[in-house]
């Protein structure tokens, strides 16, 4: 399952955040918000992840070993960029098809959705305290899971 500890990981948050008694809304807020980082991080790392194992998918099946090897170093040069465009970029080294097919098949809105989660993780590691609730994180990550998807089969078609 794409983003599963993520997504395992905010349904519990959920619930924390829900235990906490409606009289009290400093800390839920507080609570959430300290969640909503957390599950940031989570997620950007697992995306990081399927990122990786959508081109390990792409390259076993090459029986030419030195593309194989170019996909790795290509991968391991830009490891850290998420970013729909940085994926659009990466996904353009599989030809300019399967970029133009990967940016058409994911709305806007998706990508804004998106970009917030991987904002609220940037500003997690950069000291600023995370200002996003878990409902859009959660919103983030299913948008997060599509571009993955979208990802996956624009990268494994030839």
């Amino acid at each position: 399952m794409i983003l599963g500890k993520t997504t395992k990981i905010t349904e519990l948050a959920k619930e924390a955040v829900d235990a906490i008694p409606e009289t009290n809304p400093s800390a839920r807020a507080f609570v959430e918000t300290a969640f909503a980082g957390y599950i940031s991080a989570i997620a950007y790392s697992e995306i990081e992840a399927e990122v990786s194992r959508a081109l390990e998918n792409r390259y076993d099946k090459s029986t030419d070993s030195g593309l194989a090897s170019f996909v790795r170093s290509v991968f391991n040069r830009n490891a850290g960029r998420l970013k729909r465009s940085e994926l659009a970029d990466l996904v353009s080294f599989f030809g300019q098809h399967a970029k133009d097919k990967f940016k058409s098949e994911i709305s806007d809105a998706e990508v804004q959705l998106y970009s917030r989660l991987l904002q609220c993780r940037h500003n997690l590691a950069h000291g600023d305290p995370p200002s996003e609730t878990l409902n859009q994180m959660e919103l983030g990550i299913n948008s997060a899971k599509n571009i993955l998807e979208k990802l996956q089969i624009c990268i494994s078609e030839d």
